[in-house]
């Protein structure tokens, strides 16, 4: 069997860790840990109007692409997660399997895609999009443009 390149490896490590929705990681200068979210991979075609309405509001707001879509998805879609008993750190919310595992009945394709987005949301975005997907029977990517032109509607005047 061939050793993994270096490449292979660090994808590998970070898709293993995608799948978790929260790690420890340790303080600079400190023996404790914290508590990080971990990001998940999305790629979206969406069109060049809306692909520049992000870069304004990426440069309004000084944020890059990934954080400014993470913000939109965290804020502006209904919540769906519930908070988790107990005592873990780790296991924050409880999201409801149905939406989670299901997938929209039926989905409409575009065709005026122009540009691609691939970005690194976090975990908790990545689920909350997921949810509202299947909730609403929309896709990702026609969400992510309904968001995206909306906050720019109410942001850039």
């Amino acid at each position: 069997m061939r050793k993994l390149t270096a490449d292979q490896r660090h994808y590998r490590k970070r898709k293993k860790l995608a799948r978790k929705d929260f790690i420890f990681v340790p303080r600079p200068n400190s023996d404790k840990r914290s508590v990080q979210v971990t990001r998940r991979a999305i790629c979206i075609r969406v069109s060049s109007d809306v692909f520049e309405l992000l870069d304004r509001l990426c440069e309004h707001y000084g944020k890059t692409k990934q954080d400014m879509v993470t913000h939109m998805v965290n804020h502006s879609i209904k919540q769906y997660q519930g908070l988790h008993d107990g005592r873990a750190f780790l296991t924050r919310y409880c999201w409801p399997e149905r939406l989670l595992k299901g997938t929209p009945e039926h989905r409409r394709y575009a065709k005026n895609i122009e540009k691609q987005l691939n970005l690194r949301i976090t975990s908790t975005a990545y689920k909350k999009l997921q949810c509202a997907c299947v909730d609403l029977n929309y896709s990702k990517k026609r969400l992510i443009q309904q968001l995206i032109t909306a906050y720019a509607k109410d942001t850039l005047k």
